[in-house]
């Protein structure tokens, strides 16, 4: 089960995140409730932490931010103060031993050193996968092996597993309404986000995917609301990954522009970028925000810059090309970056690559009957002042 992460620490579990308003669309208010507007503390034995473990937890997590892996590896070990049934402070151990792996191919605190060829991933999983073969895997072992399995049948299998082998568990349901979201099947998602929520209505990774939902549905109010309930339920815990909170603030600021408040999404945007988060995807939510402003020379700047911190990445290209074409009025530049969406696309398998792959021949047809039309008037013209 090969999931995104958007840290490089690494957060499984993620969907793929909102693309810039230009690339998704415009996202319409829908009717409904007002939003979630209180989450409680969890009470879950699987999420709760002693104080020491939390500050351990806050340092290793500090550590891992300086890229200084193995020492944030070495003070997240199994300990006696730590449940045995708790998953998020093993679920955020896990993410550290995939940083320190793709950092050190020696041996590592509870990690073996990586066989001939391995990646840091099949390294890690090795580890984990070795636990299923005693005779009673815990709850909390099959959990974490169907994080880093690569298909999604066999995490299904394990989270199955998993469900039968302890009492009712949110990070369980949660993980399957990941692989639901993975396979576009959202009535089941948002049943299984239900499922988490109802055994734990704190479990913040579920409520989480509940506000990624609500804006994926263009509930743009709710999602509003939701997620500004979240990012401030969020502050300051430590057992919530700090690259979550900041794709909540990217989608938050990408809900604003969408709803016209470019105050609030260029403040939130600020926020982002104060914080060292600067990425991509916020660049391209950025270009998005000025070019609803109507200043699509900063629009087209902040998409360049996007396609800088993301080389290869299509969707920078992609606004840049509209940007070209649409609203600057260039169709040489526009012209230029349809055909390299095309290289991009060039081999691509994903859905979007062949979605883009379309888009761009059909702009570029577009681009080439207007050029030939306009050589057909000038054509007539000159001939025209030509007549005696």
């Amino acid at each position: 089960m090969k999931l995104p992460r958007p840290s490089r620490a690494g957060s499984r579990w993620i969907p793929p995140a909102f693309l810039a308003a230009v690339l998704v669309g415009l996202l319409t208010a829908a009717c409904g409730s007002s939003g979630v507007r209180v989450i409680p503390d969890t009470r879950s034995v699987h999420d709760q932490l002693a104080p020491p473990v939390l500050q351990r937890l806050a340092e290793a997590r500090a550590l891992l931010a300086a890229d200084r892996s193995l020492e944030a590896l070495a003070l997240v070990q199994p300990s006696a103060d730590v449940d045995p049934a708790s998953i998020v402070y093993p679920h955020f151990r896990q993410d550290v031993e995939l940083a320190a792996a793709r950092a050190f191919a020696g041996p590592l605190p509870g990690l073996d050193a990586a066989l001939p060829d391995e990646s840091p991933e099949a390294r890690v999983r090795r580890k984990y996968l070795a636990r299923l073969e005693q005779p009673a895997p815990t709850q909390v072992d099959l959990v974490l092996a169907a994080r880093l399995v690569e298909d999604s049948a066999t995490a299904e299998q394990y989270l199955e597993r998993a469900a039968a082998a302890g009492p009712a568990c949110a990070w369980i349901e949660y993980a399957r309404a990941f692989l639901d979201v993975r396979r576009a099947a959202w009535t089941d998602a948002q049943g299984h986000v239900a499922a988490a929520l109802k055994i734990d209505p704190g479990h913040m990774r579920a409520r989480w995917l509940e506000c990624w939902m609500l804006a994926r549905a263009s509930k743009t109010d709710e999602a509003v609301t939701s997620y500004e309930t979240w990012i401030e339920r969020a502050r300051g815990d430590v057992r919530v990954d700090p690259a979550l909170v900041l794709e909540a603030r990217l989608d938050l600021a990408l809900l604003r522009v969408l709803s016209g408040d470019l105050g609030k999404a260029r403040a939130l945007l600020a926020e982002v970028e104060a914080a060292g988060g600067t990425n991509a995807r916020h660049r391209m939510i950025e270009a998005s925000a000025h070019e609803a402003d109507g200043d699509e020379q900063s629009a087209l700047d902040a998409a360049q810059l996007a396609e800088k911190l993301a080389p290869g990445e299509l969707l920078p290209v992609v606004q840049q090309a509209l940007l070209h074409e649409l609203w600057l009025g260039d169709p040489v530049a526009a012209e230029a970056a349809w055909m390299r969406v095309l290289a991009l696309c060039k081999n691509s398998p994903e859905l979007i690559s062949i979605l883009e792959r379309v888009r761009a021949r059909v702009h570029l047809e577009r681009l080439e009957r207007t050029r030939e039309a306009a050589a057909e008037r000038a054509r007539e013209g000159a001939a025209a002042q030509a007549r005696p």
